[in-house]
């Protein structure tokens, strides 16, 4: 039986090309398919210009075609002798009669028409492979692929892979970034995929999965959406001569808030099995802030990733085509009104986004979301602007300003629970719970589902996982959204929520009414007392600024939290949790409030050291004013010196500078090779350098303080770069035979989009 290929995943120019290319190998001649415009109903005729034969594509969903209309658009062309008809639906025996009857002087039969079926066919066949492997989504989305993600080689979290296939299969393009991926997963069986956030890390590592699986069919396949250690184990088969794949989605996810002991060695293991099992294959993605906290914060960790010697690819490198093609998929399979996709071509606004300094295919995403853009209640070409320029508020921008307060109050508790998704039910009583008390909604309609309604298909998604109905957020920028809005900050409307949601989840009210926690801090026992029972829902930082902070007269505690060393005693909570919890204690209303001058000697340098280590682009020179300024005037020292550039170079990305460095070699200087770990060391220091002065240049020069070159060159070991070193040179030698990275005039395409 043929595999059945959705025609549909592919736009109307992808099917004609491929309709084209079948029509050459099938009649061994050369044809090409016209370019966009007025085409007198032919898409595809000889590479000579002759009319002699003529093809004609239809990518339609039902065979609802007009076939007097398009049998006078043939005879027009006086010397075609020969019609082919191709359509990317399946069409029944009475149809194809039809299609005969109507265009039958042009035909010799009915072999001369082309439906899904019979495409299917021919493309399983041995000569049309080439064919096939040009068109990634149709081949990897075929119905033998999805059939092994029904089946029972898959087992955890399959429908929730399946339904994040479903969705994204329509926008896959194999960019140089998949093709260096994959390759290297080939060659290593194990990999991970790290990058910022929205950078195509889940949808990259799904082509990798259906590639593999194409290739694989027998393979048992493992997907999971967190990295529950003990659950994957358990999922493995014990035979090792069973081929497997396991895909751990967001493998961090919080697990590194509490990486310890037995975990790490759960986790090392876990890794190295695969690494010396020859039928096991492994890939992994995280966010690099994540990982990189990890790697600082638990040496072990870091240690165990080295000793494997697990690859990392880290996608940062679209070219201009990739860019484009992921934005054309995504606004040719969109609903955005063909009227907006006009203005979208009119002003160009294609090249406007490929060439932004935002762009990331997450962005792109929330363009091409019909629903969003309607809510903003803005005209298209604004609301691209909004997204682009404003990208840290464009969810904000609709949050507050076209959404109810049942509606916020909804998504607060969604995050709330901060899993991947959450039961349909569990939400329901969770946000009739949080209402209960609330005089200002009216609970005599059912406004849950009014609420969710609204939101569904523009903030979240409900889908069904086996017999259970599930929500999740639509999109992951909006979780962050939420958190920026309310999670640390001390104007909140909604800040009660999380302890709300505490309560119900854990039914701890005494706690939160206890002096249990105000006394940890006030004694200092911070380092002392385990916070594991509330990293899940990172309710912490919540207790302590609703519980201390907002208690003005603890001046004394207030004093020593400011000034506690950060790196300890939240060591727990991440480097972007503390920073967060830090900002919150140096707002303006407590500066103004507590008498910071009371900070003396050590107290003021850790004080001094949290500001320039967790601030950083806060205007730290407000923060100083409230100081003693002579005694602060005393820290700016070396020991300060050495603290900062640590700082800085902890969150410097060493490998995206060799990157820039070795571009820039090859372009300006070259050759290549004269760039080696000692010139990338260099290119660090000037960099941080940089950095360091642009961030803090204004307040070095009023107390006298300088950070140079050769300041920062004593913090850093020119071994620190040998490894990202050697894996960047290795990355600019790849070459795929699969893929041209020839970016033309990639634009071309959007010329297609209303076809």
């Amino acid at each position: 039986m043929s595999a059945d290929y959705n025609f549909l995943n592919l736009d109307s120019y992808e099917f004609e090309q491929l309709c084209c290319d079948v029509l050459s190998i099938y009649l061994n001649k050369e044809f090409r398919v016209f370019a966009p415009g007025p085409d007198g109903g032919v898409d595809i005729k000889q590479e000579n210009g002759s009319d002699e034969i003529i093809g004609q594509a239809k990518r339609y969903k039902d065979a609802n075609v007009h076939l007097e209309e398009e049998l006078n658009k043939i005879k027009k062309k006086s010397g075609c002798k020969k019609y082919f008809f191709f359509i990317s639906c399946k069409l029944t025996d009475k149809k194809k009669a039809e299609i005969f009857d109507v265009f039958h002087e042009f035909m010799e039969d009915q072999s001369f028409i082309f439906d899904s079926i019979r495409l299917s066919t021919l493309l399983d066949e041995d000569k049309y492979e080439g064919v096939l492997k040009n068109h990634f989504r149709l081949w990897a989305t075929s119905l033998k692929v999805l059939n092994l993600l029904n089946s029972n080689n898959i087992i955890i979290d399959s429908k929730l892979f399946l339904d994040n296939v479903n969705t994204h299969q329509k926008y896959y393009v194999d960019t140089s970034e998949y093709y260096k991926a994959f390759k290297i997963f080939e060659e290593q069986r194990i990999i991970l995929l790290k990058g910022n956030p929205g950078v195509g890390k889940t949808t990259t590592s799904e082509m990798i999965v259906l590639a593999f699986l194409n290739k694989y069919p027998k393979a048992r396949f493992i997907y999971a959406s967190s990295g529950n250690v003990d659950l994957l184990r358990n999922s493995l088969s014990n035979n090792p001569d069973v081929t497997e794949l396991v895909f751990v989605d967001d493998f961090l996810g919080d697990i590194y808030l509490d990486l310890k002991g037995d975990k790490i060695k759960n986790i090392s293991s876990f890794i190295n099995y695969f690494k010396h099992t020859a039928n096991k294959f492994l890939i992994i993605n995280t966010r690099v802030v994540i990982l990189r906290d990890a790697e600082n914060k638990y040496i072990e960790f870091s240690n165990s990733l080295s000793s494997i010697g697990i690859k990392e690819i880290e996608l940062t490198n679209l070219t201009k085509k990739d860019k484009a093609l992921i934005l054309y998929n995504h606004i040719y399979f969109s609903d955005i009104p063909n009227e907006c996709k006009k203005v979208f071509l009119k002003l160009k606004l294609y090249e406007k986004i490929v060439e932004h300094s935002h762009y990331n295919p997450r962005l792109i995403e929330m363009i091409c979301n019909r629903k969003h853009f309607e809510l903003s209640g803005l005209d298209f070409p604004s609301y691209v602007y909004l997204v682009l320029e404003k990208q840290s508020t464009t969810w904000k921008h609709a949050f507050d300003n076209n959404l109810s307060e049942t509606d916020r109050i909804l998504l607060h508790i969604l995050y709330s629970f901060g899993q991947p998704y959450i039961k349909y039910d569990s939400l329901e009583k969770a946000f009739i719970f949080e209402i209960k008390n609330n005089t200002n909604i009216d609970k005599t309609t059912d406004v849950f589902e009014q609420s969710i309604s609204r939101l569904s298909g523009a903030f979240v998604a409900i889908s069904m996982i086996g017999d259970i109905r599930v929500v999740s957020f639509i999109n992951p920028s909006i979780k962050d959204c939420i958190k920026d809005i309310s999670y640390f900050n001390s104007n909140s409307d909604f800040a009660y929520i999380y302890i709300d949601q505490y309560i119900f989840i854990n039914g701890e009210k005494n706690f939160l009414k206890s002096d249990k926690l105000r006394s940890i801090i006030e004694n200092n026992e911070l380092t002392d007392y385990s916070f594991e029972a509330y990293s899940k829902s990172k309710v912490l930082a919540l207790f302590f600024a609703n519980n201390v902070i907002l208690d003005k007269k603890l001046e004394d505690s207030f004093l020593l939290c400011v000034s506690m060393d950060y790196s300890n005693a939240y060591s727990k909570i991440g480097n972007s949790y503390q920073r967060d919890i830090f900002l919150k204690l140096i707002d303006d209303s407590y500066l103004n409030f507590y008498d910071f001058k009371k900070l003396k000697g050590a107290d003021l340098y850790r004080f001094v050291v949290n500001c320039f280590t967790l601030l950083k682009s806060v205007d730290v020179e407000s923060v100083f004013e409230v100081l003693e300024q002579d005694e602060l005037s005393d820290v700016f020292d070396d020991d300060l010196k050495s603290v900062i550039i640590e700082s800085f170079y902890a969150d410097y990305d060493k490998k995206e500078a060799i990157n820039h460095g070795i571009d820039y070699i090859d372009t300006e200087n070259g050759p290549v090779e004269s760039f080696d770990e000692d010139a990338a060391k260099d290119y660090a220091v000037w960099h941080i350098c940089e950095d360091i002065n642009d961030e803090f240049g204004n307040l070095f020069e009023k107390y006298w303080f300088d950070i140079d070159e050769n300041d920062v060159g004593d913090c850093i070991d020119s071994s620190d770069f040998k490894e990202e070193y050697n894996d960047s040179y290795k990355d600019y030698e790849y070459d795929s035979d699969s893929y041209n990275d020839d970016d033309g005039n990639c634009y071309d395409i959007f010329q297609n989009l209303l076809r």
